[in-house]
């Protein structure tokens, strides 16, 4: 009975966790209710929120399992990159995936600054492991680049750091409107990745 009852939670859980990813895809986040995102799942907002504390905590497991699946992707292209890969390229994809992410999920930015490295939770650690994740990957493709001899010796694990701070200011930037499109941001990250790498 008690597996019957776990099995329908988690079935609802998803649904709401669908219908939210499906709702803040297409529209910005202040405008989607929860009350849109319990229509949507076929369930009560009550139930939301015995699943969610809130809409935030609703946008961040979205937010991280969208960017679980994305690292998984280009974890997955590293394991498989041949050795004549143009690693500097790879590095730009890596950091333009989160880029673009960060873009349509400004709401999901704020909460990923505001999570990862300062508060003690579940979710924050969730954010970490996230963080720890993008840097090791970055890492890697440094440490094949220089395998390589295409990129500089130097500490792959400082290169990485710099390259992920740099994420994140961009990324911060567009929102603040420090920059004013995608293709602005591409130029940096082409010029940032040439002069330190």
């Amino acid at each position: 009975m008690l597996q019957a009852t776990q099995k329908r939670a988690q079935k609802t859980r998803e649904r709401i966790l669908e219908a939210a990813e499906h709702m803040f895809e297409t529209s910005r986040f202040d405008a989607v209710s929860t009350e849109a995102i319990a229509e949507a799942a076929n369930v009560s907002k009550g139930t939301i929120f015995a699943h969610f504390t809130d809409k935030l905590g609703l946008l961040a497991e979205v937010g991280l399992r969208d960017l679980d699946v994305r690292l998984e992707e280009l974890e997955k292209r590293l394991s498989e990159a041949q050795a004549d890969c143009d690693t500097e390229e790879e590095i730009i994809n890596v950091i333009a995936q989160f880029l673009n992410y960060f873009e349509k999920q400004p709401y999901f930015l704020r909460l990923f600054i505001d999570e990862a490295g300062w508060k003690q939770s579940a979710k924050a650690e969730m954010f970490d492991k996230l963080v720890l994740r993008q840097q090791q990957l970055l890492t890697a493709w440094v440490e094949l680049g220089q395998k390589q001899g295409t990129i500089r010796v130097a500490d792959p694990c400082i290169l990485g750091s710099a390259l992920r701070a740099f994420l994140l200011h961009v990324s911060i930037g567009r929102v603040c409107g420090e920059s004013t499109c995608q293709a602005e941001q591409m130029v940096q990250l082409r010029e940032l990745v040439s002069v330190l790498l």
